[in-house]
């Protein structure tokens, strides 16, 4: 399964990171000094239980040299959400879905009025996590 994850910071680098480290195709879009961080030294992830994982990972600025993936986790900011779907359409083809998880209900329908609303699932994170610096991440509970 190929997986895009938009917001690669704590929420997003957890996830991301517990997917790759599952066997998953993920690749982070991200920016900056974080993006930086992930090509040149991996995403770094510090589980509640106190295991370190340090994970090479894919990621870019660029969704459209990525094109359509499977999944795309949606884990930015709330009031980001909207133009990070805008920048994201270039990894949404015909069996794509989109998986918001951010506080406010009405995540999905910001989703499906940029993405297609056949393209768009609900979802409820319970994972908490931190980013503690560019490439590094930190779970903060036991429910990923």
């Amino acid at each position: 399964m190929r997986v895009a994850i938009v917001g690669a910071g704590g929420l997003g680098g957890v996830y991301g990171g517990l997917l790759a480290r599952a066997g998953l195709d993920v690749t982070f879009i991200a920016r900056g000094r974080n993006l930086a961080a992930l090509r040149e030294h991996g995403l770094s992830l510090k589980r509640v239980s106190g295991e370190e994982l340090r994970l090479p990972v894919r990621a870019t600025d660029a969704p459209r040299v990525v094109g359509p993936v499977d999944l795309v986790w949606f884990c930015v900011k709330t009031y980001d959400l909207e133009d990070a779907a805008r920048h994201a359409r270039p990894l949404v083809g015909p069996g794509t879905m989109a998986l918001p998880i951010q506080n406010g209900v009405e995540a999905p329908d910001q989703l499906a009025d940029i993405l297609g609303r056949e393209h768009v699932l609900g979802g409820v994170g319970r994972a908490g996590g931190t980013q503690v610096a560019p490439g590094r991440v930190e779970e903060k509970s036991k429910q990923a």
